[in-house]
């Protein structure tokens, strides 16, 4: 499996195409102990640790890394097991996530700042990238109320990025969130479509 994905991986990187990636994790023989607590909306481990290797490739010198929408820590998490030198902050708008996410932080033997913040109320600076797997509107919330979740964190993007900093964006919501990058003064970089759990996302890269 490690194998397969690394040769992958490489392939698209270099190729710097879109692709279609297919992250079963019921098909690979992959323990991810660390997780104790989730969430109906938690991201597949196999997709975050994919997320994270990408997010290394075009980002290797980041130090400061914030996830928006943390949940309960499994990007966060998996930013730290593809590199190891680098400060984390993790925000989300419920109590319930936060708990969890310390739950998995500690497992996981990995400290991170957490934040109980709506994002509009985010306030970090100076960051090198924000990662993040944004809510959909499917398994909760709705497309209305992505609208202006999404429009905050165009604003946290360019408020709290450093300029040249990076963003890794995944959602299902895209024609929302590409509508408003072109609408602001971000670089979109490059689309990559995935297929996770039955679900039609891309993970959007951005750079201020």
């Amino acid at each position: 499996y490690t194998r397969h994905l690394n040769v992958l991986l490489s392939s698209i990187i270099e190729n710097n195409k879109e692709f279609l990636m297919l992250a079963c994790l019921e098909s690979c023989k992959v323990k991810f102990t660390y997780r104790q607590e989730f969430l109906p909306a938690s991201i597949n481990p196999v997709t975050a640790n994919i997320i994270c290797k990408i997010a290394n490739y075009y980002n290797p010198n980041a130090k400061v890394v914030a996830d928006t929408f943390c949940g309960t820590a499994t990007m966060l998490v998996e930013r730290k097991f593809v590199k190891e030198d680098i400060t984390l902050i993790g925000s989300d708008i419920s109590q319930i996530a936060i708990d969890k996410a310390k739950t998995n932080l500690k497992s996981a033997n990995i400290n991170a700042k957490l934040i109980k913040c709506d994002i509009a109320n985010f306030k970090e600076k100076n960051l090198d990238e924000i990662i993040s797997n944004l809510p959909y509107g499917l398994r909760v919330g709705t497309h209305n109320d992505n609208f202006k979740i999404y429009k905050d964190l165009v604003k946290v993007l360019k408020n709290s990025l450093k300029v040249g900093g990076y963003g890794f964006l995944y959602t299902a919501d895209k024609k929302l969130l590409k509508t408003l990058i072109k609408q602001s003064k971000l670089t979109l970089v490059e689309e990559l479509p995935f297929i996770s759990g039955g679900l039609y996302c891309s993970l959007f890269i951005i750079q201020k």
